[in-house]
Parts: C-alpha cells; sequence; structure tokens
C-alpha cells in the first residue's frame, strides 16, 4: 500500500510522467491508471509483500510456488487493467484534467534536476537490492527444494550449498537480510535518528498486520481441536460452489467492508485453511492464491490507495473517482478469480464450470453500472463546456 501509494504520488508529479504523457499517445488517465493498478495487482499477489507471504504461512504453501502462481495470476490481471485505461481515456478523456505543456514540463524537469543534485541518493543498484535480493533467495530455494524431489537427485537435500541456500531462502531470512540490505544502504545518507523513525513507521504498518495473523492462528486452532472445522468443511463440502472458492469469497466480503487488502486476504485465509484442510483433494496452493484475488474486490472509500490514485491525478467527483479506480481493481479481481477457478478445474479438485462464471457476471453487472453511470458524467461534462 505505501509501495503504491509512494508510486503513484511519483508518477503524478515527476515531469517525466508528465512529459510522456503530453509528448505520447497515452494522456496521464492511462498512465496513472495502468501504473497504479500494476503496483495494487503485484501487491496483493506477489511475496515477498507481506499480505500473499501471510496467507503463504497460514495455508503452509511453498513461498516460492506462491511467487511463481503469483506472477503467472497477476500478468493477465495487468493486462485486462492496461486495456481497461486504455478505453477509459478513448471515451472519457475530460475525467483528468489537462497534462502540462511544454514549458511546465521544462521547469519542472529543472528544478527536479537541481533537487537531484543537492539530494544524496542511492544509486539504482542499490535502491533495487533490497527488493530483488528476497525474490532471487526464495526463488532459489524453490528450484533446489524442486530438484530434491527428482528421482536421482535425492542427496541434493544434504549438500552443504543447497543447505546454505534453503536457510536464506526462509522467507523470515530472506526479508531480514532485505532489511539489513536496506538499512547499511540508507544510513550514509541518513542520520541514524532519521533511520529510527522509518524503522518505525515500518513496524507501525505491521502491526495490525500481525495482530490478525496471530488471531487468524487462534481461530485456526479453536476449529481445528473443538471438532468445528471438520463439521465446516462437511457443510462446505455439500455446498452448490467449488470449496476452493470460499477464501475468495470471504476475501471478497472482507475488502468490501473494511478496504484494506492485506487484512482482506489474511482474514480470509485464518478462516478457511482449517476448514479446507479438512476436504480431501484441495489444492492448498490455489486456495491462497483465492484469498489473494479476492482481496482486489472494488477499491472504494475505506481504500487508501483510492483516495492516492485519485487525488494524484487531480479527479475530484465521486462517481469519476470509482470509474477511475474501483472498477480496475474490480477488473483484476475477476481475472484472478476466473484463473484461479479454470485452474482448479482442470489441475486442481475439480469443481463446476459454473465456478468461473461467477467473478465474470459481477464484473459484468458492474461495467453496465459504469457505462450507465460515465454516460451521466459525460452529459454533465458537455453541458459545462
Amino acid at each position: 500500500g505505501l509501495v503504491g501509494s509512494e508510486m503513484c504520488r511519483r508518477a503524478r508529479r515527476s515531469p517525466g510522467a508528465n512529459a510522456l504523457a503530453k509528448s505520447g499517445t497515452r494522456s496521464l488517465l492511462t498512465l496513472g491508471v495502468a501504473l497504479a493498478g500494476g503496483l495494487v495487482v503485484t501487491h496483493h499477489t506477489v511475496p515477498p509483500t507481506p499480505g500473499p507471504l501471510g496467507v503463504a504461512g497460514i495455508f503452509n504453501v511453498d513461498i516460492g510456488a506462491m511467487l511463481l502462481t503469483g506472477m503467472a495470476l497477476a500478468v493477465p490481471c495487468v493486462i485486462g487493467i492496461v486495456f481497461y485505461a486504455q478505453w477509459l481515456d478513448k471515451r472519457y478523456p475530460d475525467f483528468v484534467p489537462r497534462t502540462l505543456n511544454a514549458d511546465e514540463v521544462n521547469a519542472a524537469l529543472e528544478q527536479y534536476n537541481k533537487e537531484k543534485e543537492q539530494k544524496d541518493l542511492p544509486s539504482l543498484t542499490l535502491s533495487l537490492l533490497p527488493i530483488v535480493v528476497p525474490i532471487v533467495l526464495i526463488f532459489l530455494k524453490a528450484i533446489c527444494s524442486t530438484l530434491a524431489t527428482i528421482e536421482g537427485w535425492s542427496g541434493l537435500a544434504t549438500h552443504p550449498v543447497v543447505q546454505a541456500i534453503n536457510f536464506v531462502g526462509s522467507p523470515v531470512i530472506a526479508l531480514a537480510i532485505s532489511v539489513l540490505l536496506a538499512v547499511y544502504t540508507l544510513v550514509p545518507r541518513m542520520d541514524k535518528h532519521t533511520t529510527a523513525e522509518r524503522l518505525e513507521e515500518g513496524l507501525q504498518s505491521a502491526g495490525i498486520i500481525l495482530l490478525v495473523t496471530g488471531a487468524g492462528g487462534a481461530l485456526g486452532a479453536i476449529l481445528r481441536d473443538s471438532g468445528a472445522g471438520q463439521q465446516l468443511a462437511e457443510q462446505v463440502a455439500n455446498l452448490p460452489i467449488s470449496p476452493i472458492l470460499i477464501p475468495f469469497i470471504v476475501a471478497t466480503l472482507v475488502r468490501l467492508i473494511q478496504g484494506s487488502g492485506t487484512v482482506a486476504m489474511i482474514t480470509a485465509a485464518s478462516i478457511s485453511a482449517p476448514i479446507l484442510a479438512q476436504i480431501p483433494g484441495i489444492n492448498m496452493l490455489l486456495a491462497a492464491q483465492a484469498a489473494t484475488m479476492g482481496s482486489l474486490f472494488f477499491g472504494y472509500f475505506n481504500d487508501s490507495l483510492f483516495w492516492v490514485v485519485n487525488r494524484m491525478m487531480g479527479v475530484s467527483d465521486v462517481k469519476q473517482q470509482m470509474v477511475v479506480w474501483s472498477v480496475p481493481t474490480t477488473i483484476a479481481w475477476a481475472i484472478g478469480g476466473t484463473g484461479v477457478a479454470l485452474i482448479n478445474l482442470l489441475f486442481g479438485s475439480g469443481g463446476s464450470w459454473l465456478d468461473p462464471l461467477l467473478p465474470i457476471v459481477v464484473l459484468a453487472a458492474i461495467m453496465l453500472w459504469v457505462r450507465w453511470q460515465a454516460q451521466g458524467i459525460k452529459d454533465k461534462l458537455v453541458v459545462k463546456d
């Protein structure tokens, strides 16, 4: 969330983004929605961001497998958002105020270069290290684990190099290394007091995630030990929908109620994991991805990124704001949910052909509402002109 907020702010204020919008074939509306959409999808689906990382732990699935499937499912979601952003710009170009003219872009670029020279910023390589290193380590661990399961390669697991990779590739160690890299690349450019403040901000944002994860773990233990989980599993198995959609639906409802995608997916995982564990044949990796995809649903007023994206692009009308941001997140939700349901239908525990239709029907209803609302907005803009 914080990463997406900062990137959207930079996309709006950066002279490069405005220059690209001015000189290229795409407006700031297209660029802003596409950029923010890509950020929010990867933040919700690809570890080592806190939500997918917590969900993987709750469902007890391999982080490397979670990373690979998250990336694979994120691609069509982002493509869908990009197509929507292009359509939005063609149909409603007046949603976003005009971009900067050439003189304003040049003046902003000169000011940006002056400020950049005055700041001792880390290089691109140092800036990317805290992000790339944990992903590479987790990915290497996943490769080693996969190779060790191949017949004739079983002795690979005891090799000292592989054991070292498994150690540094575990999520806790990989992320700890990432934090150390971030601290020791920033300390030479920031005083210790400022660095400590940044670390405290990170701990504050992680507090609610730790609380929900801990409470979810306690709930799972109660459901398992009391036998309630088994009873719920039997009821879920008799429902007309695939059990794999349970975390998807729960995450969708929690997201709609309280807004945070991270809390939504972790809550859904905490509730559904002990239930699904009692049902034979359930692919827990797909169940984990179902929880992450459900958390993308219809970001609106209680979603902090909703305000960041719209304010940074200058969109002030409430209906326009929902068309600009609530719909793209729902498109990603529908594509991701459909993808999970199709994979489960073809390679997982089965399910029904109706499962992939559920997200599509909801998306179709929302798109009809968008066309109806947006036409009214367009008529108002014409009247104002």
